[in-house]
């Protein structure tokens, strides 16, 4: 049976966009390099080390955008886990909904790209 919640959430604003990508980034980064350590430091499967420790680190659940007048939904199935301190950053042809990482280092981290949000045609201010 499907439990439906509405969680609030901070805005945030598209110069939030980059900084929290790259702390992404160097997150998963570090993650695969221990991986690769932990493994002998055999050469050969940075992929997959990369791989494996986005999927360890981020969640990316599916989500449905839909539009009302000037209200934007977002629905996503979340796992029931908590995720501190959810967040949506907005630009004009993208957002990004994200937490903080939680206890075990996981993060939300959700990126939509080439939408068009109606109320931020003329950017986020």
């Amino acid at each position: 049976m499907d439990i439906l919640t509405t969680i609030p959430v901070r805005l945030k604003g598209p110069d939030s966009i980059a900084p929290l990508l790259q702390n992404v980034r160097e997150r998963i980064t570090r993650r695969a390099y221990e991986k690769f350590v932990e493994r002998g430091a055999v050469y050969g499967h940075d992929l997959d080390d990369w791989l494996d420790a986005d999927r360890e680190l981020i969640l990316k659940p599916f989500g449905e955008v839909h539009a009302e007048g000037t209200d934007v939904f977002v629905e996503m199935i979340l796992p029931e886990i908590a995720l501190p301190n959810i967040a949506v950053h907005i630009a004009p042809r993208q957002f990004v909904i994200s937490s903080d990482p939680d206890d075990d280092g996981v993060q939300l981290c959700q990126i939509a790209i080439s939408i068009i949000l109606p109320f931020v045609s003329q950017g986020v201010h």
